[in-house]
């Protein structure tokens, strides 16, 4: 069998993918008829542990833990169980299960619980405010066709707590049940975690999600007809990076997102538009530059978002953010003129032996004056 370079780099890289092997080494030798590949590594303990830190002005400050065990049960090899933990002012707990079924298949579990408190502003003064306590479970299946792409299908199960904190939309304190069957399909080829030169990122996702209409009182879903109502969703994350010379690359993303279906969509599954944090405990967090963390919430939302990284010095680099769109609560008003919203910022950050420390300014046509972010770890 012939191979190239290429070939064995790449069968290397998705053997580190598995997350089994470390400290790769190859040799080539001579041999009757051709050559002999010799594949060198090392196995990876099967119980690790890891602890780091993160702040921004979105989540707070917080203590990162990670458990991970590998080859839970002795008969079934290459599954793998994490735990996450994140003890902060807004904390969250994770239990994921991983198992590989042959070269290309995985399927697995997640549960997670997570605690978030979610603001929101008109023109700069705090309207409502969110307390959220949300339990999710998801049961999913993966096909991984390449260490760059895939594509997950899952059925969630949601139990939320959803109170109002300041302001009136009308939240019972208590706990409502969703649930929803989802399509997701991710490509990535980025070449790093923060500077990213070139590559493509592609994220679309499709939800139908279920829950019970009622009339009698007000919860998160408050809707003229009771009894079992369901609405589709859908996202798509186009994001290109070009690179300019040695140093500096330009970065194109398209978001946009919808709504379909006469029911009234609960509040939890809206699009909390705002924020800068590269952490998303819901994924229907959006952020865009010169809006305050979850500062707006809609159905519908579109934009174009372009900004220009140089690394002008060692391991410091410049941003700049240019974010612009629609979004609106209502399909008919998604593309009025008083829905356009336009942000920029700019942005200093440094990639530390210990994690990426950025720090920005930036404005928008929907708040007056300048607002900061410090952003500390990946």
């Amino acid at each position: 069998q012939e191979m190239t370079i290429t070939d064995i780099e790449d069968a290397i890289l998705r053997l580190r993918a598995t997350g089994y092997y470390e400290n790769f080494w190859y040799g080539i030798e001579d041999a009757k008829g051709g050559y002999i590949l010799k594949v060198h590594c090392e196995e990876i303990s099967d119980r690790t542990a890891a602890v780091a830190i993160h702040y921004d002005n979105d989540y707070g400050i917080g203590a990162l833990v990670n458990f991970t065990i590998k080859n839970v049960v002795h008969s079934i090899d290459r599954s793998t169980l994490r735990f996450d933990l994140n003890i902060a002012e807004n904390p969250y707990f994770k239990v994921t299960f991983d198992r590989h079924h042959r070269k290309v298949f995985r399927f697995g579990a997640d549960f997670g619980v997570y605690s978030l408190t979610m603001n929101q502003y008109h023109k700069g003064t705090l309207t409502n405010s969110y307390s959220i306590q949300a339990n999710k479970l998801d049961l999913h299946a993966k096909l991984v066709p390449n260490l760059r792409s895939l594509i997950k299908i899952g059925a969630v199960a949601d139990l939320i707590h959803m109170n109002d904190v300041v302001g009136d939309g009308g939240l019972k304190d208590n706990y409502n049940l969703f649930s929803y069957l989802y399509l997701n399909f991710y490509y990535e080829n980025l070449d790093a975690p923060s500077f990213a030169r070139k590559g493509w990122r592609i994220d679309m996702t499709a939800k139908m999600i279920f829950y019970q209409g009622v009339t009698d009182e007000v919860t998160m879903v408050n809707m003229s007809n009771s009894g079992m109502q369901s609405s589709f969703v859908a996202y798509l994350d186009m994001l290109k990076t070009i690179p300019i010379g040695k140093k500096s690359a330009l970065i194109f993303e398209l978001e946009g997102a919808t709504r379909l279906g006469d029911a009234e969509l609960p509040v939890f599954y809206h699009y909390f538009v705002g924020g800068q944090s590269k952490m998303k405990y819901f994924d229907n967090i959006i952020s865009f530059s010169g809006l305050a963390f979850t500062e707006s919430v809609v159905e519908h939302l579109a934009f174009n978002k372009i900004a220009w990284q140089w690394n002008f010095y060692g391991s410091l680099y410049s941003t700049l953010h240019f974010d612009y769109g629609f979004m609106h609560e209502t399909y008919d008003k998604w593309f009025d003129s008083g829905s356009f919203v336009l942000g920029c910022g700019a942005s200093l950050g440094i990639n530390t032996l210990l994690c990426p420390v950025e720090v920005s300014v930036m404005g928008s046509n929907c708040n007056s004056g300048v607002m900061g972010f410090i952003n500390v770890g990946y």
